[in-house]
């Protein structure tokens, strides 16, 4: 069977997409990989976050 440039284009596509379908479904099922971007109490997570970098500031500052 012969293959013309186009059928090589359309296979190497449609091979493209699946290995990256593949990913995608993957990663949205398996619960190792946390992908959520909305956290329940926004403002407390992000004191706590505020409070860990000023922390490390402080230790960095210390440093020196």
């Amino acid at each position: 069977m012969k293959l013309n440039w186009g059928t090589g284009i359309v296979i190497a596509f449609a091979l493209f997409m699946t290995f990256i379908l593949y990913f995608v479904f993957e990663v949205q099922s398996n619960s190792k990989y946390d992908n959520d971007l909305v956290v329940e109490e926004y403002y407390k997570h992000d004191t706590h976050f505020q409070e860990e970098m000023a922390r490390i500031q402080n230790a960095h500052d210390l440093q020196r």
